[in-house]
């Protein structure tokens, strides 16, 4: 009898499904139909039928890859949009029943009504938005569009007169990342700066060298200039003959001449005609 007892209440949980704190569960009926009056938290019979789970909690909703297009006519390379959304719980069984099913997504044995309704706002907007600037100020500026984003949604949802029943928190940039070709584009432009910047200086150093060798060349002339200028100037102040007799000298590999004419004079020796 005591195993028996244990038996029959697994076999009713086993029958049954449980609301959480946070749901809200609203019955199926075995021909289709969902009844209008939600379940509360605990456990109800699914033996005959069944309960959907619907959550009923602020919810974290992240947006990753989009792709807007700018201004200037550049898709944005990756765009990730954050937000939270929440459903007025009374109005969970008629937004369920009277809109597609489309517009709702089941996550984690709960279904998140209207979210994919809402998140179809938010990417509309992020479009309108991002379209009004220019690729290179949409970080800038991230704060001045996800406002304009919050106040289109905002008011789409009102123009669906859903504003008492679905309600859209704060929209932000989680992340944004350039067009891929102006990306590109700088990586090119910042090269071309360098490579120009690299040969400005590589001519520097070069024009140094040459100037350098020209004034090296310069500075030789002048100098030679300069030796045959003192030449020039010894032999004037030393009489010409003098200074041509000690070349000679200088010069006299020490022979004799071997054969001498009776009036010749003897090498280096001066002939003056006076004693």
């Amino acid at each position: 009898m005591k195993l028996i007892v244990p038996f029959v209440v697994l076999a009713v949980l086993a029958g049954c499904s449980r609301v959480e704190t946070g749901e809200i569960g609203l019955r199926k009926t075995f021909n289709g139909t969902v009844e209008q009056e939600p379940l509360g938290t605990g456990f109800h019979q699914s033996m005959v039928g069944s309960v959907l789970i619907f959550s009923a909690r602020e919810t974290l909703v992240q947006i990753k890859g989009l792709q807007p297009v700018t201004s200037d006519k550049l898709p944005m390379q990756d765009l990730d949009v954050r937000f939270t959304y929440k459903v007025n719980p009374a109005s969970t069984p008629a937004l369920y029943t009277h809109y597609s099913p489309s517009y709702s997504v089941e996550e984690g044995g709960e279904i998140f009504v209207m979210r994919a309704f809402v998140e179809q706002l938010v990417r509309s907007a992020v479009s309108d938005a991002v379209a009004k600037y220019h690729s290179l100020e949409v970080n800038d500026k991230r704060t001045e569009i996800t406002a304009a984003i919050q106040t289109d949604v905002t008011a789409k949802i009102k123009a669906e007169n859903l504003d008492k029943d679905v309600s859209v928190g704060q929209i932000v940039f989680t992340n944004v990342s350039l067009p891929s070709t102006l990306v590109e584009s700088t990586a090119a432009v910042v090269k071309a700066q360098n490579d120009a910047k690299a040969a400005e200086f590589t001519a520097n150093v070069a024009r140094v060298a040459a100037q350098g060798t020209a004034d090296a060349a310069v500075i030789k002339a002048k100098g030679e200039a300069q030796a045959v200028a003192a030449q020039a100037s010894a032999i004037q102040s030393q009489g010409g003959d003098s200074y041509l007799r000690l070349e000679a000298i200088r010069k006299w590999d020490g022979k004799m001449p071997i054969y001498m004419g009776p009036h010749q004079p003897l090498p280096f020796v001066g002939v003056t005609g006076k004693e």
